[in-house]
């Protein structure tokens, strides 16, 4: 009996460690570069991270990938969106002006699978102005550092 139980325990213990959460295998998470928090936005239920290896700058314009992991999903406000539990999107901040446009975004469930991705050409896209604390303002320091 006490060697069925060890058994049980052992396997258990060996499966909750091979399990994970199912985020960590999400192609949205192994996203390039190293991943750097900036905060958390909706009520702590979105931590919001950026890629330090997306960070560049052209001309009078600062580019930086962001990253969101949706911790909570039942306190999350989608917006439109399709509920998922990442979302990687790719800002263009004009340095200047203090604006920026998406200019792609794409969205994970919770196994992995990508949901929807959106490209928004230059063309197609309004200008948003950047409220002070907020994501979008640390992003905007971030890639436009310097200028």
């Amino acid at each position: 009996m006490l060697k069925q139980t060890v058994v049980l325990l052992v396997t258990a213990v060996l499966l909750a460690a091979c399990a994970g959460d199912g985020v960590k295998n999400a192609p949205g998470m192994q996203a390039k570069g190293s991943w750097k928090n900036i905060g958390k936005i909706q009520e702590s239920s979105i931590e919001v991270d950026y890629d330090t290896g997306s960070i560049s700058q052209k001309g009078g314009l600062g580019y930086v990938t962001e990253r969101q992991v949706v911790q909570h999903p039942l306190k999350a406000n989608f917006l439109g969106m399709p509920k998922y539990k990442v979302s990687i999107s790719d800002w263009e901040f004009n340095c200047s002006n203090r604006t920026y446009n998406i200019r792609g975004a794409r969205f994970w469930n919770d196994k992995g699978t990508l949901l929807a991705q959106h490209k928004y050409p230059a063309n197609d896209a309004r200008a948003t102005g950047i409220a002070y604390n907020t994501p979008s303002a640390a992003l905007f320091d971030i890639a436009c550092k310097g200028r």
